[in-house]
């Protein structure tokens, strides 16, 4: 007996569509938090860099130098998941079934979670099913630089007021264009990033938060350096002065676009009362810049700081006899920025900081140096921007002020070195004080009401002190000159680096949002044995390196009470081996060929897996697949080398 359908064959292809789908992927095509591949990037750069310079009198020296240098960087986020799975079926529950045409998606749709427009939630009225969920990343960045240069020179110990001088002017500038779109407006599967919302896609959305920033530069330094000797010493001073007037414009944009104003009906169409009636969609447009006027923060205007940095420094570098070397010097700046910006920082700082060593020579093989010197670091022009606050708050309020981040830095390294070749090993502790972090801070603000409300302000702040200690091995044995009857050219290179933190404290008051400990490396082991012929018509070497995993501990820290981890994971230890050799064709013509990861061995890199930390922009989210971040498998690399 054949059961009659109630529905007709273009409804029962309607019911069909509407199930969900099993879709076979491929990797490359894969989105979502499993994605293993890395993101697809279309990278461009382009640069033109030009030297030229007259030398007259034989001491006397004038040049100029032009620079600019473009790059793009274009990335589709593919964690981004570009279909809505059966998980998501929540999302679009009670969502009235309005038709149009045959298209029954053109109902289907879910309110995001984003802002009010002009305090209008109804403006805002969903997402349509039927789009694909796509994310686009683009960073263009450009720097131009033009200098000029005159330079004096003379022979040292000379009778001259100074042996070199010179004195340079250059006018930098930088400029960055960030873009993220999130697109909602081509019907799934398509992608395309040139869609936006229109009225003829019903519950289509796009937006747009970009950034503009602009830096620039003009810089005036002047230095000399004059070598004196008598019977027992010998010295190399050094003198510098420098002026930097710079400015720094930021402007960021968030606009939205949403086709989703649609007049619905509850009656039915007087000629197909299985159809709901659907009104004409009108494109809404939002823009943050334009609606919350009590967020000055968050104003899209341009923001502006000028700065000046004035610098004067002075380093001799002077022997005692044949067995001691010494050197020393000072650096004083000050700087000053202003703005008429609310909520963004200006300051003074006045800044000391010095250098000092010594080194011992008992015999031309063996030498013991010491080395202790302070350094600082000036809050930089992001930083004095700080971040967006999402509240409102008093006329004349002020973000805490940020003082300088202080190191004092202490080392001591041993050298040998002869035929053999030589090793240099070198222990070093530094210490760090105010280091700036982003953090959040509770701060009682005035609500519409005029109620004070606790509230976290998350910022830029003096957050942490720090002590950090390591060693650095690295050395090169020439076995021909430990053993004569071994081929000349014959080698073997090593190399050992370990950083570990002493002690770190964190101001009690701040939930710590980015750590720095993160930046600090893994140990690593590196072994190199290789061999470049005597007349230098090529050579080969193989490289065997070992890195230890990330400690999970140097990741921890406390957020108010509660134990955090500014990264989702840490990588194990890993191992690989490279094989290189060249072969010179010619005087100026060089073949280079290698093979990288000959074991094709799996590994992750923290340099790599570092942009899950939470102190990292356009941070993946915690359900990401970190296979992503894996290093390439084997890759071969061959080169053609030309030199002028």
């Amino acid at each position: 007996m054949n059961k009659i359908s109630l529905l007709s064959a273009e409804e029962e292809a309607q019911v069909r569509e509407a199930q969900a789908r099993h879709e076979n992927l491929s990797a490359q095509a894969y989105t979502g938090g499993g994605r293993i591949l890395p993101d697809p990037m279309d990278y461009r750069s382009g640069s033109w860099l030009a030297k030229l310079g007259y030398r007259f009198g034989g001491r006397h020296y004038v040049g100029g130098v032009f620079e600019d240098t473009k790059q793009r960087y274009d990335i589709r986020d593919m964690t981004e998941k570009q279909y809505y799975g059966t998980d998501e079926a929540e999302k679009f529950r009670d969502k009235s079934g309005v038709y149009d045409g045959d298209d029954f998606r053109d109902g289907l749709y879910f309110v995001p979670n984003i802002e009010e427009w002009k305090g209008d939630k109804n403006l805002v009225k969903g997402i349509g099913l039927k789009y694909s969920r796509t994310k686009f990343i683009d960073e263009h960045h450009r720097r131009r630089r033009m200098g000029l240069l005159y330079r004096y020179e003379n022979e040292k110990y000379s009778d001259n007021w100074a042996d070199k001088a010179v004195l340079s002017f250059d006018k930098q500038g930088v400029a960055t264009d960030n873009n993220t779109l999130k697109l909602n407006c081509a019907v799934y599967p398509a992608v395309d990033k040139s869609c936006r919302a229109s009225a003829d896609k019903p519950y289509s959305y796009d937006s747009s938060d970009r950034f503009h920033y602009r830096e620039q530069h003009n810089v005036l330094n002047a230095s000399f350096e004059k070598s004196l000797k008598n019977k027992w010493t010998k010295h190399h001073l050094t003198l510098g002065f420098g002026y930097d007037a710079s400015k720094a414009v930021s402007r960021p944009e968030q606009l939205s676009h949403n086709a989703a104003r649609i007049s619905e009906s509850t009656g039915f169409d007087e000629k197909n009362q299985d159809k709901y009636r659907l009104g004409k969609p009108e494109v809404v447009e939002g823009s943050v810049c334009g609606y919350i006027e009590t967020l000055r923060s968050r104003k899209c205007v341009p923001r502006k700081i000028n700065g000046s940095n004035i610098h004067i420094s002075l380093n001799d570098r002077f022997s005692i006899g044949k067995y001691f070397d010494f050197s020393l010097g000072g650096r004083y700046d000050r700087k000053n920025f202003t703005t008429s910006e609310e909520l963004v920082r200006s300051g003074r700082y006045a800044d000391r900081s010095w250098n000092s060593g010594i080194v011992f020579k008992p015999n031309r093989h063996f030498s013991v140096s010491y080395r202790a010197s302070s350094g600082f670091r000036t809050p930089s022009f992001q930083e004095l921007f700080g971040i967006d606050i999402y509240h409102d708050y008093p006329k004349g309020w002020q973000r805490p002020a940020l003082k300088s981040e202080k190191a004092a830095n202490r080392e001591i390294g041993l050298q040998w070195k002869g035929d053999f070749g030589f090793l240099e090993i070198s222990s070093f502790r530094n210490r760090y004080t105010d280091m700036i972090a982003v953090a959040d801070q509770k701060t009682k603000l005035p609500d519409s009401a005029g109620r004070l409300t606790e509230i976290d302000i998350r910022d830029y702040y003096n957050a942490q002190n720090m002590s950090l200690q390591g060693i650095n091995i690295l050395g090169k044995i020439d076995w021909n000159g430990v053993y004569g009857k071994l081929p000349e050219g014959l080698y073997t290179t090593l190399a050992y680096n370990r950083i570990k933190p002493k002690s770190v404290s964190n101001r009690p008051d701040l939930s710590l949002r980015s750590y720095a400990l993160d930046a600090v490396q893994p140990s690593r082991y590196v072994l190199g044995f290789g061999y470049d012929q005597p007349e230098g018509k090529w050579g080969a070497n193989i490289m065997l390196t070992y890195s230890k995993g990330k400690n999970p501990d140097e990741l921890a820290y406390l957020a108010g009470d509660q134990k955090r981890y500014s990264a989702g994971r840490v990588t194990s230890s890993w191992k690989t081996a490279d094989v290189s050799a060249y072969l010179n064709l010619k005087k100026r013509l060089t073949l280079r060929a290698a093979i990288y990861n000959i074991g094709n061995y799996r590994y992750v890199t923290w340099e790599s897996l570092r942009q899950t930390a939470e102190s990292t922009a356009n941070r993946h989210g915690g359900d990401s697949n970190y296979g992503r971040y894996a290093a390439p498998g084997r890759n071969f690399s061959l080169a053609l080398e030309m030199k002028f």
